[in-house]
């Protein structure tokens, strides 16, 4: 809307229509008050008819600039805000990313600094003297810290002279876990190593487990040989 400027004329003791110099002061500056409120009645009226508005025009204007600035200022505090939420969402998504990515990294380097003892403990293995066709309980104690995937292989080798010939091997894929147990009954030679045709002599198993951490896919062996024993007719 266009608003168009009146020029109010100021009223003086100059103007023609004065009040003659016999009125008093006070009469004067009611008649100069009333003068006034007579044009600007004038400049309304004109303004009213440009602007098909309010009776007085420039006060709705006012109105409507301080409307404005209210939502302005609204509108600004509201987008502070807004932004303040989003820059903390921002700073939260970016550090659970990074934890993300630096808790494998973590596990990995913490893995490395483990040792097998901290994976697989062999407490004791040991084969009495039996007879060829026998199928011994043997003395086995381990203890597993943690899940584990891995392969286990035993030879069982014979004394020829000065050397060790295998003679037979066992071997096979296992998962292992810190509550499995062992069989209840006792652990005998052939659950631990597999069925060997076994020949009259001097003995002893040599078994490697081997392991991998199913969480950061790092590996690690162990291997065990056991002491000798003589497996009769």
């Amino acid at each position: 809307m266009e608003v168009k400027k009146v020029y109010v004329p100021s009223i003086s003791r100059n103007s023609d229509s004065a009040p003659p110099s016999r009125v008093a002061g006070h009469e004067q500056r009611h008649w100069r008050d009333a003068e006034r409120r007579k044009l600007y009645r004038a400049a309304s009226s004109t303004l009213e008819g440009d602007a098909g508005g309010s009776p007085w025009p420039w006060w709705s204007h006012h109105h409507r600039t301080d409307a404005n600035r209210k939502t302005w200022e609204f509108l600004s505090r509201v987008t502070h805000k807004m932004k303040k939420r989003f820059i903390r969402f921002a700073g939260v998504t970016a550090f659970l990313g990074a934890l993300a990515i630096l808790i494998p990294v973590i596990g990995v380097i913490l893995s490395t600094r483990e040792t097998i003892d901290d994976w697989f403990v062999v407490h004791s293995l040991e084969i009495q003297d039996y007879k060829v066709g026998d199928d011994p309980i043997i003395t086995f104690d381990r203890t597993i810290y943690k899940d584990l995937s891995g392969q286990w292989s035993v030879e069982t080798q014979q004394r020829r002279g000065d050397s060790w010939v295998t003679i037979c091997k066992g071997f096979g894929l296992s998962h292992y876990s810190p509550d499995e147990a062992l069989p209840p009954n006792g652990v005998t030679l052939n659950w631990f190593r597999d069925k060997c045709e076994d020949q009259p002599g001097e003995h002893r198993l040599q078994v490697v487990w081997q392991f991998t951490d199913s969480r950061t896919g790092s590996t690690k062996a162990r291997i065990i040989t056991t002491d000798n024993f003589i497996v009769t007719r």
